[in-house]
């Protein structure tokens, strides 16, 4: 089926930047095991980023993660991160809420 030339294509990203959709840390659920590193030491590096740069939390994991995994030579593609994802245990109501909320966005 094609689609027509003024529909938009509507796409949701879900990431739980403060632990409000699962308990712990969405980078614990695979993403460090792939790497090869254990929570703790992510979390240092991630510390350490911060320090050093006075930079934001959540920026700072995000280059961390990213670091890492070019040191690694680890390509994460999206069925990689996919594939973390569904190992996470959502809190109960999270995914009728997300889709409740996805299906009223025009």
């Amino acid at each position: 089926m094609s689609k027509r030339k003024n529909e938009k294509t509507i796409i949701a990203i879900c990431y739980d930047f403060d632990g409000t959709l699962a308990k712990g840390n969405m980078q614990e659920y695979g993403f460090m095991d792939n790497l090869g590193i254990s929570p703790d030491e992510f979390w240092q590096k991630c510390y350490d980023i911060r320090q050093q740069f006075k930079a934001d939390k959540i920026l700072s994991y995000m280059k961390c993660m990213l670091d890492e995994a070019k040191q690694k030579n680890i390509i994460f593609r999206q069925e990689d991160f996919a594939k973390c994802g569904q190992n996470i245990a959502l809190f109960k109501g999270v995914v009728i809420g997300l889709l409740r909320r996805a299906k009223n966005i025009r």
